[in-house]
């Protein structure tokens, strides 16, 4: 798939305001007739914003060894 393809994807993965809106919005992704390097891409996007949300509804951040 063409670049401007993806470019809706990684927008909506740019508006998640939470890892639970992310991880639905990757599970949509995934049903769609994709390359690897379309994969790829969503991928490596996905992973460089996924620590920086809150995990769920109630604001909280996912905890690390210790909290």
């Amino acid at each position: 798939m063409a670049d401007s393809d993806l470019n809706p994807w990684l927008n909506r993965i740019n508006a998640a305001r939470t890892q639970k809106e992310m991880y639905a919005i990757l599970d949509d992704f995934k049903g769609g007739d994709w390359n690897d390097e379309d994969r790829a891409t969503v991928a490596k996007h996905y992973m460089r914003l996924i620590a920086q949300l809150p995990t769920g509804e109630d604001g909280s951040t996912a905890g690390g060894v210790g909290d």
